[in-house]
């Protein structure tokens, strides 16, 4: 077992976690993260490094596919729903459909009518 292991090991093992389902600390998330994905590139097996940090390897497996709650990745974005709206199909049907960064949506509109109203809006 190499010092890093080590340290992430004692890390774990100074929890004192009581319950299973208690969280790890970030902090430590992140260090098991980085530890077992670089061994993984190395050829390290899961049950090898589940030994060597203390996890099991269902664990170990969970904490390096997701990012955490603390990585932009993971982070939660509020989004508000809509009905669509009541247009009939062929009002725009085989025209263009266009959903600017800040939330514009053109439709219907030729790809020359929609360049010139995004100029015009910008």
């Amino acid at each position: 077992m190499d010092k890093e292991a080590s340290q992430i090991r004692e890390a774990i093992t100074g929890l004192n976690r009581r319950r299973r389902t208690e969280r790890i600390p970030d902090a430590i998330r992140r260090a098991v993260r980085s530890y077992v994905r670089r061994q993984r590139r190395a050829g390290a097996t899961w049950r090898d490094l589940a030994a060597a940090v203390g996890l099991s390897t269902n664990t170990l497996q969970r904490c390096a596919a997701r990012g955490g709650a603390t990585d932009a990745a993971g982070a939660l974005v509020a989004v508000s729903v809509r009905p669509p709206s009541p247009r009939k199909e062929e009002e725009t049907r085989g025209g263009l459909v266009l959903v600017t960064a800040q939330g514009m949506r053109l439709e219907g509109l030729g790809i020359a009518e929609a360049a010139e109203l995004l100029r015009a809006l910008s």
